[in-house]
């Protein structure tokens, strides 16, 4: 399986700058453990979560959903028209 990870027009990967931002190192881990064991096919019990916590949900929810257009309109650009 392959990870790959969402990014902006612009080149930024909010995931990817957010992983390497998080001071908490343990938590950092493991994420990262757990990515290692999704790319060999090891989804086990998977769970929706965000970066930040029910102050910042609503926030959050709307920049992911931003984020979820944003690729769904240039990954619409690229794919090839069907023949008539």
């Amino acid at each position: 399986m392959e990870l790959r990870y969402y990014q902006t027009s612009s080149g930024e990967q909010p995931f990817v700058e957010w992983l390497k931002g998080l001071d908490d190192r343990q938590a950092r881990t493991r994420i990262e453990a757990r990515l290692a064991r999704v790319v060999i096919g090891n989804l086990g019990d998977v769970e929706p979560v965000g970066e930040g916590d029910k102050r910042t949900q609503q926030r959050d929810i709307n920049r992911a959903k931003e984020y979820f257009e944003d690729y769904k309109a240039r990954t619409a650009q690229k794919k090839p028209r069907g023949r008539r």
